[in-house]
């Protein structure tokens, strides 16, 4: 919690690292198998899903909503 008594982070934060974690359980899902080492999907398609889930984690936590103003 923060000074405020809110915590950290907020639901949109958590909806983003959810998203990031299935991109980052989708992409080494891609990447698992035996035959075919070569292929497009474990060089190429696999990686690019996976950086992807590395940058939405980042986001996740960096992200801050606006803050409402309240008048006093």
């Amino acid at each position: 919690m923060n000074r405020k008594g809110q915590p950290l982070f907020g639901p949109m934060n958590y909806r983003l690292m959810l998203l990031g974690l299935v991109l980052l359980v989708v992409g080494n899902v891609l990447m698992i198998g035996k035959e075919d080492i070569y292929s497009t999907t474990k060089i190429t398609v696999a990686p690019v899903v996976i950086f992807i889930g590395y940058v939405v984690e980042l986001v996740a936590i960096l992200y801050r909503p606006a803050s409402k103003k309240t008048q006093a």
